[in-house]
């Protein structure tokens, strides 16, 4: 299970933007998480997109 959780603060780890988890999901046949995340990109917009687990880092 991950220690990964709603609303826990997060870094993408190839650019650094940091954000907040918004949504998890979870498959039957895929072993992996994946993560929504809400954060401020580098070139200033609002983005919302999923991540795999192993692209983030808890801050």
């Amino acid at each position: 299970m991950s220690e990964l959780k709603l609303k826990t603060k997060v870094a993408i780890k190839v650019s650094g933007e940091e954000g907040e988890i918004i949504g998890i999901a979870q498959y039957v046949e895929h072993p992996d998480q994946f993560f929504k995340i809400s954060y401020k990109s580098a070139d200033g917009r609002a983005v919302k997109d999923w991540y795999s687990e192993s692209e983030l880092e808890a801050i």
